[in-house]
Protein backbone atom coordinates (compact mmCIF):
# COMPACT_ATOMS: atom_id res chain seq x y z
CA UNK A 1 0.00 0.00 0.00
CA UNK A 2 1.85 3.32 -1.20
CA UNK A 3 1.72 6.29 1.29
CA UNK A 4 -0.89 8.23 -1.20
CA UNK A 5 -3.31 5.47 -0.32
CA UNK A 6 -2.29 5.24 3.46
CA UNK A 7 -3.09 9.43 3.35
CA UNK A 8 -6.31 8.67 1.63
CA UNK A 9 -7.47 6.26 4.58
CA UNK A 10 -5.91 8.38 7.44
CA UNK A 11 -8.16 11.49 5.91
CA UNK A 12 -11.09 9.83 5.71
CA UNK A 13 -10.90 8.24 9.85
CA UNK A 14 -10.23 11.85 10.63
CA UNK A 15 -13.56 13.01 8.01
CA UNK A 16 -15.52 10.04 10.14
CA UNK A 17 -14.78 11.79 13.09
CA UNK A 18 -15.45 15.17 12.55
CA UNK A 19 -19.11 14.46 11.03
CA UNK A 20 -19.53 12.33 14.01
CA UNK A 21 -18.84 15.45 16.66
CA UNK A 22 -20.96 17.56 14.09
CA UNK A 23 -23.87 15.09 14.91
CA UNK A 24 -24.15 15.31 18.24
CA UNK A 25 -26.07 17.92 20.61
CA UNK A 26 -23.50 19.38 22.28
CA UNK A 27 -21.39 20.77 19.06
CA UNK A 28 -22.09 22.55 16.16
CA UNK A 29 -20.06 23.91 13.25
CA UNK A 30 -19.48 27.36 13.09
CA UNK A 31 -17.40 27.37 9.92
CA UNK A 32 -15.17 25.14 7.78
CA UNK A 33 -12.25 25.78 5.46
CA UNK A 34 -10.27 23.35 3.00
CA UNK A 35 -7.40 23.12 0.09
CA UNK A 36 -7.49 20.60 -2.45
CA UNK A 37 -4.75 18.22 -2.18
CA UNK A 38 -3.37 15.74 -4.94
CA UNK A 39 -2.72 12.19 -3.52
CA UNK A 40 0.44 11.46 -6.27
CA UNK A 41 3.72 9.63 -6.18
CA UNK A 42 5.19 13.10 -4.18
CA UNK A 43 3.65 11.41 -0.94
CA UNK A 44 5.81 8.17 -2.26
CA UNK A 45 8.94 10.45 -1.79
CA UNK A 46 8.40 10.69 2.00
CA UNK A 47 5.70 9.14 4.29
CA UNK A 48 4.26 10.10 7.55
CA UNK A 49 5.66 8.47 9.88
CA UNK A 50 3.07 8.57 12.21
CA UNK A 51 0.30 7.28 10.05
CA UNK A 52 3.12 4.66 8.28
CA UNK A 53 3.07 3.42 12.09
CA UNK A 54 -0.66 3.38 12.43
CA UNK A 55 -1.29 1.47 8.81
CA UNK A 56 1.81 -1.05 9.77
CA UNK A 57 -0.25 -2.26 12.80
CA UNK A 58 -2.41 -3.27 10.66
CA UNK A 59 -0.57 -4.32 7.87
CA UNK A 60 0.62 -7.17 9.22
CA UNK A 61 -2.14 -8.40 10.54
CA UNK A 62 -3.40 -8.46 6.51
CA UNK A 63 -0.11 -10.28 5.83
CA UNK A 64 0.11 -13.04 8.01
CA UNK A 65 -3.32 -14.14 6.28
CA UNK A 66 -2.98 -13.03 2.75
CA UNK A 67 1.08 -14.67 2.69
CA UNK A 68 -0.64 -17.40 3.63
CA UNK A 69 0.41 -20.80 0.69
CA UNK A 70 -2.51 -22.31 -0.77
CA UNK A 71 -0.59 -24.34 -3.73
CA UNK A 72 1.70 -24.19 -6.38
CA UNK A 73 1.90 -23.66 -9.92
CA UNK A 74 4.05 -24.69 -12.73
CA UNK A 75 4.36 -21.69 -14.62
CA UNK A 76 3.04 -18.29 -14.35
CA UNK A 77 -0.63 -18.54 -16.13
CA UNK A 78 -1.55 -14.78 -17.74
CA UNK A 79 -4.84 -13.77 -19.48
CA UNK A 80 -4.76 -12.50 -23.13
CA UNK A 81 -7.04 -12.65 -26.06
CA UNK A 82 -7.97 -15.05 -28.09
CA UNK A 83 -7.76 -17.08 -25.49
CA UNK A 84 -5.22 -17.28 -22.22
CA UNK A 85 -4.04 -20.56 -19.97
CA UNK A 86 -5.81 -18.70 -16.93
CA UNK A 87 -9.11 -17.91 -18.65
CA UNK A 88 -8.56 -21.49 -20.09
CA UNK A 89 -8.68 -22.59 -16.38
CA UNK A 90 -11.10 -20.45 -14.28
CA UNK A 91 -13.76 -21.81 -17.61
CA UNK A 92 -13.00 -24.99 -16.95
CA UNK A 93 -13.24 -24.79 -13.33
CA UNK A 94 -16.96 -22.67 -13.37
CA UNK A 95 -18.08 -25.37 -16.06
CA UNK A 96 -17.16 -27.98 -13.69
CA UNK A 97 -18.92 -26.51 -10.36
CA UNK A 98 -21.85 -26.15 -12.28
CA UNK A 99 -22.36 -29.84 -11.76
CA UNK A 100 -23.25 -28.96 -8.36
CA UNK A 101 -27.11 -28.23 -9.31
CA UNK A 102 -26.55 -30.02 -13.13
CA UNK A 103 -25.09 -33.45 -11.83
CA UNK A 104 -22.92 -32.86 -14.39
CA UNK A 105 -20.60 -30.21 -16.28
CA UNK A 106 -22.16 -27.20 -17.65
CA UNK A 107 -22.66 -27.88 -21.94
CA UNK A 108 -20.61 -24.58 -21.95
CA UNK A 109 -18.97 -21.85 -19.61
CA UNK A 110 -17.54 -18.52 -20.07
CA UNK A 111 -16.41 -15.51 -18.46
CA UNK A 112 -15.06 -12.09 -19.25
CA UNK A 113 -11.52 -11.05 -19.44
CA UNK A 114 -11.79 -8.16 -17.39
CA UNK A 115 -12.82 -10.42 -14.24
CA UNK A 116 -9.62 -11.93 -13.70
CA UNK A 117 -7.45 -8.58 -12.67
CA UNK A 118 -3.91 -10.19 -12.88
CA UNK A 119 -1.84 -13.35 -13.25
CA UNK A 120 -1.22 -16.58 -11.54
CA UNK A 121 2.44 -16.73 -10.53
CA UNK A 122 4.94 -19.39 -11.09
CA UNK A 123 5.49 -21.16 -7.57
CA UNK A 124 4.20 -20.56 -4.68
CA UNK A 125 0.53 -19.51 -4.28
CA UNK A 126 -0.67 -17.22 -1.95
CA UNK A 127 -4.31 -16.36 -0.24
CA UNK A 128 -3.45 -12.79 -1.74
CA UNK A 129 -3.10 -14.07 -4.88
CA UNK A 130 -6.39 -15.32 -5.42
CA UNK A 131 -7.75 -12.00 -3.92
CA UNK A 132 -6.01 -10.08 -6.45
CA UNK A 133 -6.98 -12.10 -9.39
CA UNK A 134 -10.66 -12.21 -8.41
CA UNK A 135 -10.98 -9.15 -6.28
CA UNK A 136 -15.11 -8.85 -6.83
CA UNK A 137 -16.92 -10.05 -3.97
CA UNK A 138 -20.33 -10.42 -5.28
CA UNK A 139 -19.39 -12.43 -8.22
CA UNK A 140 -21.28 -15.64 -8.04
CA UNK A 141 -21.36 -18.84 -10.38
CA UNK A 142 -24.85 -19.45 -12.21
CA UNK A 143 -25.87 -21.34 -15.09
CA UNK A 144 -27.71 -20.17 -17.68
CA UNK A 145 -30.45 -22.27 -19.83
CA UNK A 146 -30.06 -20.48 -23.94
CA UNK A 147 -31.57 -21.57 -26.89
CA UNK A 148 -29.22 -22.22 -29.43
CA UNK A 149 -30.07 -18.97 -31.45
CA UNK A 150 -28.77 -17.11 -28.79
CA UNK A 151 -26.01 -19.34 -28.07
CA UNK A 152 -24.87 -18.26 -31.53
CA UNK A 153 -25.43 -15.05 -30.88
CA UNK A 154 -23.50 -15.30 -27.26
CA UNK A 155 -20.54 -16.88 -29.25
CA UNK A 156 -20.42 -13.88 -32.37
CA UNK A 157 -20.26 -11.39 -29.44
CA UNK A 158 -17.29 -12.95 -28.26
CA UNK A 159 -15.85 -13.48 -31.52
CA UNK A 160 -16.41 -9.12 -32.01
CA UNK A 161 -14.65 -9.02 -28.48
CA UNK A 162 -11.45 -10.56 -29.71
CA UNK A 163 -12.10 -13.63 -27.11
CA UNK A 164 -13.18 -14.50 -23.99
CA UNK A 165 -12.91 -16.99 -21.79
CA UNK A 166 -14.94 -19.85 -22.67
CA UNK A 167 -14.90 -23.74 -21.99
CA UNK A 168 -16.83 -26.73 -23.84
CA UNK A 169 -16.51 -24.89 -27.40
CA UNK A 170 -14.38 -24.20 -30.09
CA UNK A 171 -14.61 -21.23 -32.20
CA UNK A 172 -12.99 -20.12 -35.77
CA UNK A 173 -13.15 -16.25 -35.38
CA UNK A 174 -11.69 -13.39 -37.94
CA UNK A 175 -8.83 -10.58 -36.60
CA UNK A 176 -11.67 -8.42 -37.44
CA UNK A 177 -14.33 -10.46 -35.14
CA UNK A 178 -16.14 -12.08 -37.26
CA UNK A 179 -17.52 -15.79 -36.12
CA UNK A 180 -16.96 -18.23 -38.87
CA UNK A 181 -17.80 -21.37 -36.94
CA UNK A 182 -17.95 -23.28 -34.06
CA UNK A 183 -18.54 -26.41 -32.19
CA UNK A 184 -19.87 -27.61 -28.67
CA UNK A 185 -17.95 -30.08 -26.94
CA UNK A 186 -20.32 -33.59 -27.08
CA UNK A 187 -23.28 -32.11 -28.53
CA UNK A 188 -25.07 -31.78 -31.77
CA UNK A 189 -26.15 -27.72 -32.41
CA UNK A 190 -29.66 -27.01 -33.24
CA UNK A 191 -31.23 -23.19 -33.04
CA UNK A 192 -33.89 -24.55 -30.80
CA UNK A 193 -32.29 -26.96 -28.56
CA UNK A 194 -31.29 -25.96 -24.57
CA UNK A 195 -27.90 -25.24 -23.72
CA UNK A 196 -26.67 -25.20 -20.06
CA UNK A 197 -24.02 -22.40 -20.21
CA UNK A 198 -22.32 -21.72 -16.41
CA UNK A 199 -21.05 -18.18 -15.93
CA UNK A 200 -20.83 -15.91 -13.02
CA UNK A 201 -23.90 -13.44 -12.34
CA UNK A 202 -22.49 -10.31 -13.67
CA UNK A 203 -21.81 -11.70 -16.77
CA UNK A 204 -25.13 -13.47 -16.84
CA UNK A 205 -27.04 -9.61 -16.83
CA UNK A 206 -25.55 -9.22 -19.97
CA UNK A 207 -22.59 -7.26 -19.13
CA UNK A 208 -19.06 -7.02 -21.01
CA UNK A 209 -21.07 -6.50 -24.85
CA UNK A 210 -22.21 -10.40 -23.75
CA UNK A 211 -25.90 -9.23 -24.15
CA UNK A 212 -27.29 -12.46 -25.23
CA UNK A 213 -27.40 -13.49 -21.92
CA UNK A 214 -30.58 -11.46 -21.25
CA UNK A 215 -32.40 -13.92 -23.56
CA UNK A 216 -31.78 -17.01 -20.88
CA UNK A 217 -34.96 -19.41 -19.76
CA UNK A 218 -33.47 -19.69 -16.56
CA UNK A 219 -30.75 -18.44 -14.32
CA UNK A 220 -29.42 -20.21 -10.79
CA UNK A 221 -27.41 -19.36 -8.52
CA UNK A 222 -24.68 -22.38 -7.89
CA UNK A 223 -24.25 -22.83 -3.95
CA UNK A 224 -21.22 -21.54 -2.58
CA UNK A 225 -20.53 -20.24 -5.78
CA UNK A 226 -18.10 -17.56 -5.21
CA UNK A 227 -15.80 -17.59 -7.92
CA UNK A 228 -12.97 -16.75 -5.94
CA UNK A 229 -14.19 -19.15 -2.88
CA UNK A 230 -14.13 -21.91 -5.30
CA UNK A 231 -10.56 -20.84 -7.22
CA UNK A 232 -9.54 -21.56 -3.31
CA UNK A 233 -10.90 -24.88 -3.19
CA UNK A 234 -9.67 -26.12 -6.22
CA UNK A 235 -5.86 -25.11 -5.93
CA UNK A 236 -6.13 -26.58 -2.55
CA UNK A 237 -7.59 -29.91 -3.80
CA UNK A 238 -4.52 -30.12 -5.92
CA UNK A 239 -1.92 -28.89 -3.03
CA UNK A 240 -3.86 -32.14 -1.15
CA UNK A 241 -3.06 -34.30 -3.77
CA UNK A 242 0.59 -33.37 -4.44
CA UNK A 243 -0.13 -31.59 -7.76
CA UNK A 244 0.56 -28.39 -9.23
CA UNK A 245 -1.47 -26.53 -11.36
CA UNK A 246 -1.38 -26.15 -14.87
CA UNK A 247 -3.17 -24.74 -17.51
CA UNK A 248 -2.67 -24.11 -21.17
CA UNK A 249 -3.72 -22.75 -24.63
CA UNK A 250 -5.63 -25.54 -26.51
CA UNK A 251 -7.00 -23.59 -29.90
CA UNK A 252 -10.53 -23.37 -28.04
CA UNK A 253 -10.28 -19.45 -30.06
CA UNK A 254 -8.70 -20.25 -33.58
CA UNK A 255 -8.26 -16.54 -35.56
CA UNK A 256 -8.52 -17.80 -39.24
CA UNK A 257 -8.64 -15.23 -42.26
CA UNK A 258 -11.56 -14.13 -43.44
Amino acid sequence: MNHGFRIFLYSSFILLLYLAAGCSSRYAVTGSTGKMIVVDSTWDIQGNEGISSIVASYQYKVDSVMNLSIGHSQERLDVFQPESPLSNLTTDMIRHTAARILGKDADMAVTNLGGMRTSLPAGVITLGNAFEIFPFDDNQIVVTWLRGKHVKTLLQQIAHRGGEGISGVHMHITAQGDLKDFSITGKVFHPDSLYSVATINYVAEGNDGMGAFRQAEKVQDVPNGNIRDVFIDYIQELERNNLAVSARCDGRITIVKP
